[in-house]
């Protein structure tokens, strides 16, 4: 896809514009070292039987990295949130056959 952009409009503008309309893979933010780990270990549920539980950690790179590579600012003030939307989709298997 190609947008004409007028010639007034200075590269570094051009430039967001067209980080604003990429798709962006959480593996893009990932660091390269350890940028995923999981820790599996044997718990008891809520049911009382022993369950296996996953722990998972994903390590993103620098957020001045980030920043400068995708134009995004990366902002956790809400934990809880995206622990929540970790949860969700972990547990969310309705979709996988």
């Amino acid at each position: 896809m190609s947008i004409p952009l007028q010639d007034s409009v200075p590269e570094e503008d051009a430039t967001r514009l067209t980080r604003s309309f990429k798709k962006l893979a959480l593996a893009e933010l990932l660091s390269g070292h350890r940028g995923v780990t999981v820790r599996e270990t044997l718990m008891i549920g809520t049911s009382g039987h022993w369950e296996r539980a996953y722990f998972v950690t994903l390590k993103l790179h620098p957020s001045e990295r980030i920043e400068t590579a995708f134009g995004l600012s990366v902002s956790l003030r809400n934990p809880a949130r995206v622990s929540s939307f970790i949860h969700s989709t972990l547990t969310d298997r309705s979709n996988v056959p």
